[in-house]
Formats: C-alpha cells, structure tokens, sequence
C-alpha cells in the first residue's frame, strides 16, 4: 500500500527541480538516502530549497510509481549576490537523562555543531546566475542501553542463595572453577580460555540497580554508552543560463562525503559498533526550448551515484588476530564472528551479523523529454524516458560465520550448539533498464471544469 505520507519510500517519486532522485536499487531518494540506522547520508540544506510541492494523485507523466510525486525546487540566482551564514549548536546541559541514563552514571553525551553558508549572484546579468550552499554536521550522541555480557569476577557470596542463581552460569571465573580449569586450564577448550582473557569485556557483575531479586535475577545485565559519531558535509550548485528568449538551461549537482559510526545493534564493545562512509552524487541538467507561445519542448539528463559500505568498526581486522582461525581469507569478510557463550543468557561478542552491506555504487542515468503544445481549449503533453539503472552489491549476513553455545560451561568445553558459515561469493551486479511514454490532455470543458486525459 502506498500511502501520501510517505511511510514507504518506494512507493514515492522523488525528484529535484523536476529531475529523478530515485535510489536504483532501494527504491528510496538519493539524497537524505538512508546510513546506518536511518542517519541521513546526506542532506539537502534548507538554505538550498526554493520551494516544494506534493502531488497525491499524479497524472500520465508521473506514471512510474504508484504514489505521491514531491518535488524539491532548488534555489537560484539572481541579478544581486545574495548570501547567508548559519551556525547551530546543540548540548546536554539542557537536555533530560534518558530513561537508560539514570543518576549517578554521568549524563549521556550529546553534542551538535550545523554549519553552513550560501551565495547566489550573476555571472552574466540578465543571463547566467549561480547559486552555491555549502552545510557542515558534526554531532556525537550517547546510546545508554543495557546488554548482557558474561561477569568476568567471581559471584560467589554476592548473591542470595535462596534467589537459586547457578554463578557457573554467569560467571567465568565460577564457570573455570567448576570445570577444574582455573588450576589445570587442560581440562578447558584453549581458544576459549584465550577468548575470554582477550576478548571479553570486562563485567564485574550486578551493576544494574535492581537486576538482581528474588523474582528475577540478571547478574550479566551491564550499561554501556556508546557514542554515535557522525561528519557530514554537503553541497550544493546551480546555474541557471537563459541566452534568448526561446531558450533556458539549468544545471545542478549535489554532493556529500559523510562518516558514520554508529550503535545499530546490541554491541559489547566500542570495536563492535558498525561504520559507513557514504558518497552522495546527484547531476541533473535540463534545457527548455520555446519555439512559440504554443510550443514547449522539455529536455532532461541527470545521474545520480550512491556509495556506501557498512560493516562493523574492526572490518579490517583479520579474525586470525583474535586466535581465530575461521577459515575466511577473504577480507571483505573480516572482523570478528558472531559468537554466543551463551544464547540463553548473553547478547552474542561481535559486530552485527547483518553487515556487512555494500553498494559500490548504485547509480542511474535518466533521459527525458517532454512536448506540450496548446491548442484552444486543449492543453496537451506527451514524452518518453529511459532510465539505466545498476549497483555492485554486496551482502553477506553472518559472513563473519556465527557460532552459538547453550551456556557458558559449555563455552568453556567447546562444546558448540550449532553454526554457520557462509559460502560462495556475496557479491551480485544488478541492472535495470527501463522505458516509458506518456501522453495526457488537459480539456478545459468550461472555465471551472478541467477534464484531464492521459
């Protein structure tokens, strides 16, 4: 279903100053594209925009998606330089604790700098004008949240015995213990105990306020504060060239280079969290021709390239490093698995399993032209497009390999309850090419009736 709200993304047509912003291969536009976790990629500076409008019910020459047409005016020049200057800044001092973030931990960060300029004047007065916007973010937010990790201290004498806690369970220096493995670590699977000195986090255990009753006891539950930290820079160009009177030509082109790391999953550790650094182009340039006061030809050219990889912040990091011998040589693959010690009581070590993504890139060449003609009560318009659409793509959820334990003593033993691995290449080249035509007629009945044809 597709709804004027915009509640889905592909059910819309997204353009600018007429032009397609549509993503190839999402569906969704192309600028303010979606990054890691629904951070824009990119934005278009409202310093930028002239004026917007939406269309619910489109006609024959917006035939290509079933939903509501918006379409974003950019600015231009003018005979005068005009320009503007902005800064915006944001902080905790005045912002409330999140529910996650109670007293006495300190307050989550949060920290906004937006900063842009624009400037628009003649090149040549009375022909050729420019228009530039320039806009800057750096923000980094805190993400309280609470995960579960095994307690790296022992929980013997910390707890109620009548609570019925099994501290094997939680804790790894209990679980060694229990096994023999703290005096002989023989009777423990090595690359577990070397998983658990060099790779857990540390976890002292009941540090949660009221994790621990008798109705329900979580001995691993920690708090950890990630920051999400994000640099974006965006631009903006235009230029407007009118030579005569019968003919204009208008080009833009919209860029952005941002970095993104991100908590996008239920992380234990800063190296776990995901990162992207995506590119956002967008070209478009159009040349309207008036033969006469009844003739109007309308051509357009515009492309449009979205480059983008998220994987995990230690991606780079062979899993060899870790003491992991996973059997992946391939380095698109690399970084820490997905590991569980226990399913039934821990959040998994690594980074999340859906990454990584790639788009590299995604892009489309679209052409187009449009007649309109008047003849007495007729106002008619036809036109053709063709669009060229492809993306590199690559996606391989729980290409790292996955590994899960029932419990932490099984962990210890390696005793595995189950696995995956994936195999064969996670890479695809997908293209699209498609046409369209369209005709329409606007018959103008009577003065306050407009029947429209297409």
């Amino acid at each position: 279903r597709c709804l004027s709200d915009w509640s889905s993304d592909v059910c819309s047509s997204d353009l600018i100053d007429g032009a397609n912003d549509n993503d190839a291969y999402y569906g969704e536009t192309v600028v303010n594209d979606a990054g890691i976790s629904g951070t824009p990629a990119s934005t278009l500076p409202l310093d930028a925009i002239q004026e917007f409008n939406t269309q619910e019910e489109p006609q024959a020459d917006f035939g290509g998606k079933p939903g509501v047409v918006v379409n974003i005016g950019i600015k231009s020049g003018t005979d005068d330089i005009h320009g503007t200057a902005y800064y915006f800044h944001r902080n905790s001092a005045f912002d409330a604790r999140n529910f996650y973030n109670p007293t006495p931990q300190p307050i989550s960060a949060l920290l906004l700098h937006q900063f842009g300029a624009s400037i628009g004047g003649p090149i040549i007065k009375n022909k050729w004008f420019y228009f530039a916007n320039y806009e800057g973010v750096r923000s980094k937010v805190g993400n309280p949240f609470d995960v579960d990790s095994p307690v790296t201290t022992t929980l013997v004498g910390r707890i109620d015995p009548s609570f019925g806690v099994d501290n094997t369970l939680y804790s790894t220096v209990d679980a060694e213990a229990a096994a023999g493995c703290d005096s002989n670590p023989a009777l423990c699977n090595a690359l577990s105990l070397a998983l658990v000195k060099k790779v857990f986090p540390v976890n002292p255990g009941l540090t949660v306020p009221g994790s621990c009753t008798a109705d329900s006891c979580d001995p691993a539950l920690i708090s950890f504060d990630f920051n999400n930290k994000n640099r974006a820079d965006n631009l903006v160009f235009k230029s407007d060239y009118h030579p005569s009177e019968h003919n204009a030509f208008s080009g833009r082109f919209i860029y952005a280079n941002t970095t993104e790391i991100e908590e996008d999953a239920s992380p234990v550790a800063s190296q776990w969290l995901s990162a992207a650094s995506p590119i956002t182009q967008v070209f478009g340039v159009d040349w309207v021709w008036t033969l006469n006061s009844r003739w109007i030809n309308n051509a357009r050219f515009g492309y449009n390239r979205f480059y983008e990889k998220i994987a995990p912040v230690d991606a780079n990091v062979n899993p060899a490093t870790y003491g992991l011998n996973t059997g992946i040589t391939d380095p698109r693959l690399f970084g820490f698995p997905r590991i569980n010690p226990g399913s039934s009581e821990f959040n998994y070590l690594g980074g999340n399993s859906n990454w990584p993504l790639w788009t590299t890139p995604s892009h489309a060449e679209n052409y187009s032209d449009t007649v309109a003609f008047t003849s007495g009560k007729h106002a008619i318009r036809f036109g053709g497009v063709f669009s060229n659409g492809a993306v590199n793509y690559l996606r391989a959820t729980e290409g790292r390999g996955r590994v899960d334990f029932h419990h932490l003593p099984d962990f210890l033993a390696g005793d595995v309850r189950d696995w995956s691995l994936q195999f064969g290449d996670p890479a695809r080249v997908v293209s699209m090419k498609s046409f369209g035509f369209f005709a329409q007629d606007d018959y103008r009945i009577t003065r306050s009736v407009t029947l429209n044809l297409g």
